[in-house]
């Protein structure tokens, strides 16, 4: 499994399931989490999805989210929360969420998008928006399935 994942980054766009290369990453994601004491749950679906893009910029930008997100996750002082990762196709559109349910209130009013990511963003088509609602908070990337 982790060969796919070493040899996926080795071309610029490749088509591969959505659903293997986030299980593939989270290998590496939550040892991360473990060193904060932090559990993630994912809502990943059976079916796989299909993307053809960048996989190196996929993953950054995942990645980037992921940290982010740990680090909310880190200031919030009430252990046995989860962070949840998340899988979902919309029409021509996947969106990758990590976020946290049943949380306090938080006031996130953007992200600080560095020039390398927002290239990144845009070399994907994609768009990461901040999600609040329903008690929860999350950060999503938006890519085209193309």
């Amino acid at each position: 499994a982790l060969n796919g994942f070493s040899h996926r980054t080795d071309v610029e766009i490749s088509s591969f399931s959505a659903n293997d290369f986030l299980e593939e990453l989270l290998v590496f994601l939550k040892r991360y989490a473990r060193l904060k004491e932090i559990d993630i749950a994912t809502d990943i679906p059976e079916e796989h999805i299909t993307l053809s893009t960048d996989p190196s910029l996929l993953q950054f930008l995942v990645t980037r989210i992921f940290f982010v997100s740990l680090e909310v996750q880190n200031n919030i002082d009430d252990s046995g929360e989860l962070l949840r990762l998340s899988l979902q196709e919309q029409e021509h559109t996947v969106n990758i969420t990590l976020g946290r349910k049943n949380g306090p209130h938080l006031e996130i009013a953007g992200l600080d998008i560095d020039e390398s990511e927002q290239l990144a963003l845009d070399k994907l088509h994609g768009q990461i928006t901040i999600k609040h609602e329903d008690g929860f908070l999350g950060v999503t990337l938006s890519i085209p399935r193309l």
